[in-house]
């Protein structure tokens, strides 16, 4: 579980406006937040078409024979 102690800054009202962290709290946060767009790309990318390497080498080798035509 996230183990944070934040501090909040309020305006004249009493209104949060901004909070402060110790860095290696706001760290954490930024490294939970990565791992979940990390997650979020692997689930759009796994939706993606796969190739081998030898595919990919063979489609290679075709695109460089038909550029040294032009």
């Amino acid at each position: 579980m996230l183990d944070i102690s934040p501090q909040y800054v309020v305006d004249k009202r009493g209104k949060p406006v901004s909070v402060l962290l110790k860095f290696s709290e706001f760290q954490t946060i930024m490294d939970y937040a990565q791992d979940h767009l990390d997650v979020q790309e692997i689930a759009r990318l796994s939706a993606e078409p796969r190739f081998s390497w030898e595919e990919v080498m063979a489609e290679r080798q075709v695109r460089k024979k038909n550029k040294a035509r032009k």
